[in-house]
């Protein structure tokens, strides 16, 4: 049976079925119920209307999802969701144009062995759980859907730079990743605003959002998801001890150079230039360059030749 004709017979199963999620007569076949337990577990993800139109990448993700259900007893909600996040995420993104996805075309059985997975671990309860995801460098075209967000409890490296027609927004939700160590979205084409609250992920070390068309200012990435108002430079941050590297060159970023980067003491790297931000860098950003800042580059130069950094080790003129 197809995939148009799978999700066909599976939406008149779910057409039938009442508000609570359950068949109102007799129990289901086992399909019928494989699609109700399967949507028990990805509707807090995504809308059911979407889970069931087989033309977006969810409702793609959701047929593959269900071809592989043997048994309703054999459902492990956590395995389903994590598999589904990759395969939307693939769906999304032309996977079948990527330049290596051994794996992924086939959505083998142990998805810790699909390409750019680069490390799962095993949980207490013998779940494994992806660690580490990297599709650079692999021709991506689409979006960042936000089902990708679903790995957000165990993800701590996400690289999805240099693929230069991956477009649209960065998900707000990369905010969640409270594992995050590494994130590098470079070289895409990525527009919207940078994620709020972004720099409060406590374990973040490495930033690169370079090389795309981000609007908006840098304040947002101190702002706690769930807090949409700033007083002052007072900022309701859990700060990251760990950030090293924050490299956002070359997109249309507006506003000025927050002073609250000077909370992170191990920076080594801050690249802004080629943006629209404005101001002077503060004394408390500057005075990170006697700790481990070793390059602070920025539009720092007017035109005229007036420099407004003191302590920035090269600066573009704006």
């Amino acid at each position: 049976i197809n995939n148009e004709e799978n999700l066909v017979q599976n939406q008149s199963v779910v057409d039938t079925i009442n508000d609570d999620g359950r068949d109102e007569e007799d129990p289901a076949p086992i399909q019928n119920q494989a699609v109700v337990a399967i949507l028990d577990v990805l509707e807090s993800h995504t809308d059911r209307n979407i889970l069931l139109d087989s033309s977006t990448p969810q409702g793609q993700a959701f047929i593959k999802i269900l071809e592989e259900v043997i048994s309703i007893d054999t459902i492990n909600p956590f395995r389903v969701e994590q598999r589904y996040a990759l395969m939307v995420t693939y769906y999304s993104t032309s996977g079948e144009r990527w330049l290596l996805r051994d794996g992924w075309e086939i959505f083998d059985d142990d998805h810790c062995s699909w390409f750019g997975v680069t490390s799962c671990k095993q949980m207490e309860d013998g779940n494994a759980a992806i660690t580490g995801l990297d599709l650079s460098h692999n021709n991506l075209a689409g979006s960042i859907p936000s089902e990708l967000c679903i790995l957000s409890s165990t993800v701590e490296q996400l690289h999805m730079g240099d693929n230069i027609l991956l477009g649209g927004d960065i998900p707000q939700c990369v905010s969640q990743f409270r594992n995050l160590i590494e994130l590098t979205m470079d070289d895409c084409r990525l527009s919207g605003p940078l994620p709020q609250g972004l720099l409060t992920i406590p374990t973040l070390e490495i930033v690169h959002l370079y090389d795309n068309q981000l609007t908006g200012t840098m304040d947002t990435l101190f702002l706690e998801s769930n807090d949409n108002s700033m007083t002052s430079n007072v900022f309701r941050i859990q700060r990251s001890q760990n950030l090293k590297e924050f490299k956002a060159y070359s997109n249309q970023l507006s506003g000025t150079i927050p002073n609250a980067l000077s909370s992170f003491p191990w920076l080594e790297s801050i690249w802004l230039y080629d943006n629209n931000l404005s101001g002077d860098v503060t004394s408390d950003v500057c005075d990170l360059r006697s700790v481990f800042l070793s390059e602070l580059i920025l539009d720092c130069v007017s035109c005229e030749g007036t420099s407004a950094c003191d302590c920035c080790t090269m600066c573009y003129c704006n």
